[in-house]
């Protein structure tokens, strides 16, 4: 997540990706395109919801991924 402060209030920007797993190389996660824009007054934008589409198509995403992406 990141936080914009902005003269109007705090921004938001949200990656929707899998938990972040730690090897020997590097920390890594998979992320799954949708993003969510929260506003000052806690409005959001679901924001690459075609990408997400797309590529769940393309990369074959299983169901549960599909539906825990959804639910996040």
């Amino acid at each position: 997540m990141i936080a914009m402060i902005r003269s109007d209030g705090t921004h938001y920007y949200c990656n929707i990706s899998s938990p972040c797993a730690y090897d020997s190389e590097a920390l890594k996660y998979i992320d799954y395109d949708l993003d969510i824009k929260v506003y000052p007054d806690h409005s959001f934008q679901l924001l690459d919801e075609d990408e997400f589409l797309l590529h769940q198509q393309t990369m074959n995403y299983p169901f549960d991924v599909k539906e825990k992406v959804t639910e996040g």
